[in-house]
């Protein structure tokens, strides 16, 4: 599965949101209607799913992100780093569906 498709799928479940609603563009809070307990819930469950051990905790803080008031597509490039790194960074190149859930990067 890819990383984009485990974050949509993981909004998706999380927020109740349609799937034509989670857009790269996005932002969780004010678009998406993310509280924050619905933010630490979506963390956990990515976290859970990437299942790496040895992985810093996906929070987006740590990334330099606050809040909800980060977008879908921030949040795909902070999945992607943890499973690519083992710790969450952003970066504005990293591509946003290359990386495969278990695959070698």
């Amino acid at each position: 599965m890819l990383v984009v498709e485990l974050v949509e799928r993981a909004i998706v479940d999380v927020l109740g949101v349609e799937p034509d609603e989670v857009l790269p563009h996005a932002c969780l809070a004010q678009d998406l209607g993310a509280s924050s307990a619905d933010i630490a819930t979506l963390m956990q469950r990515l976290q859970a799913a990437l299942s790496v051990p040895g992985l810093t905790p996906l929070c987006p803080r740590h990334a330099g992100l606050s809040g909800g008031a980060f977008t879908v597509e921030e949040l795909v490039d902070l999945v992607e780093s943890l499973a690519r790194n083992g710790r969450a960074t952003t970066s504005a190149k990293a591509p946003t569906v290359l990386v495969e859930i278990g695959s070698a990067a």
